[in-house]
């Protein structure tokens, strides 16, 4: 698929098209933080495979909502007007439906296994997965980039974390 940028190293986005080509699933906002952490994945794949401009990720990902999450995306719409809603970040949008879409047991529960998250044994390449992938659902938690940082090292065992800092 064709970044969009005809060569010159400007990425001029995408043609909806080329978008929907990339055999985007519908998202329906069910299944709480895994299916929308799941969807999430695949989208920016989608997003990357198409070469969309940073403009366009919103626009464009709304058009696979349905059921409760087209319900909460229309909230959005009504609420800031079109343009403000489709202008937002794609951060935004992805803080906006673990807000919106993720039960607040379900974000207590990721909160606290994010909290407690460990680096066990040798497995450096899970810790450090799992910590990504936790992070994306508590973005609240890891931001600024150095509270993400603390946390990450805080998780490692104590010998490892004795010989980092974070600043």
């Amino acid at each position: 698929m064709n970044g969009g940028n005809g060569g010159n190293g400007r990425n001029n986005g995408c043609i909806y098209k080329g978008f929907m080509e990339c055999n985007l699933k519908e998202y329906n906002g069910k299944g709480g933080a895994i299916a929308l952490t799941r969807w999430i994945k695949k989208i920016e794949n989608v997003i990357d495979n198409s070469g969309c401009a940073e403009n366009q990720k919103v626009k464009y990902a709304a058009s696979s909502f349905v059921n409760k999450a087209l319900t909460c995306w229309n909230t959005q719409v009504q609420e800031r007007g079109r343009e403000a809603a489709i202008g937002m970040s794609w951060a935004d949008l992805k803080a906006l439906l673990v807000e919106e879409i993720c039960p607040s047991n379900e974000v207590e529960k990721l909160e606290s296994e994010f909290w407690n998250h460990k680096k066990v044994e040798a497995n450096h390449v899970g810790y450090t997965d799992q910590f990504h992938e936790l992070a994306k659902l508590v973005m609240h938690l890891v931001t600024p980039e150095l509270s993400r940082i603390k946390r990450y090292i805080a998780g490692l065992a104590p010998e490892i974390r004795g010989m980092l800092r974070a600043t």
